[in-house]
């Protein structure tokens, strides 16, 4: 008897099909390579190999966190508000007839998960009349905004540095540490989970995918990933591992690097 896939099971594969082979693929077609005897959960052949693909969804979390309606987060998204706030920083001290005065501002973030689209503009303002304040009353300049200067009126913000710059002023964001390249963890950690069933069938094909749905309602479900990101790759079992976007319809292949144990066997 044939098994019919969930609707989310089949939009994730039509838009994984349609990125492996360039083709639209219809209902039917899709039906008919859902595996009746999961798992895996698709079976069908590319390019003369018999292929396995196993589908599951993929959310972010943060570590630590129980999943839960508050624990969805994308360290990316908010490197992204903090990118803007810089940039709004930098266009309002630039404005005005003179433009100056020029200098040169490194921002040290807390998280700003808080903050809103529409409130980006109110931080940037906020950290400019501090600098613009302590400038006009003749600060020396390098000049340091401590946590105690910000805290009360821009808590996302730890530290600014104000140093000498020939002109127009720059802002950027003094990084602490490296940010997650696109959840290549929670990549890594769904692909872990959906292995522990390949032994229940690998053997009777030429390779096992993983197809990963992402995407959703919530803000923070979805980020589309970097170049980096595809080319640093997990370690799998999986020989391949592909990642779609519901809402853009959009494929991507995250690179599989061989674990450890399975080089050393491969080793002569």
């Amino acid at each position: 008897m044939a098994t019919h896939p969930s609707p989310t099971e089949r939009l994730a594969f039509g838009i994984f099909w349609k990125w492996l082979t360039g083709d639209d693929i219809c209902d039917a077609d899709v039906d008919a390579m859902a595996n009746p005897k999961d798992p895996p959960d698709f079976v069908f052949s590319h390019n003369g190999t018999r292929v396995a693909l196993e589908h599951t969804h993929v959310f972010r979390r943060l570590v630590g966190e129980v999943p839960g309606p508050t624990s969805w987060f994308d360290p990316l998204h908010d490197e992204a508000i903090q990118r803007r706030v810089c940039n709004q920083v930098g266009a309002i001290m630039n404005s005005g007839p003179s433009g100056g005065p020029y200098v040169e501002i490194s921002i040290t973030f807390n998280s700003c998960r808080a903050i809103k689209r529409r409130q980006e503009s109110d931080v940037a303002r906020i950290i400019v009349d501090i600098i613009r304040k302590r400038l006009g009353n003749g600060h020396p300049i390098p000049m340091q905004l401590h946590p105690v200067d910000l805290a009360s009126l821009v808590p996302c913000a730890s530290c600014v540095l104000i140093t000498q710059s020939c002109g127009p002023t720059t802002v950027h964001r003094h990084t602490i540490g490296q940010v997650d390249e696109w959840g290549l963890n929670d990549v890594a950690r769904e692909a872990a989970t959906k292995a522990k069933v390949l032994p229940q069938y690998q053997s009777r094909f030429d390779q096992c995918w993983l197809l990963l749905g992402a995407g959703g309602s919530h803000h923070s479900q979805w980020i589309e990933p970097s170049p980096k990101a595809c080319a640093t790759g997990i370690q799998s079992e999986f020989s391949r591992v592909f990642l779609v976007d519901a809402g853009r319809r959009r494929g991507y292949e995250i690179h599989v690097v061989v674990p450890s144990d399975a080089r050393a066997q491969a080793s002569p």
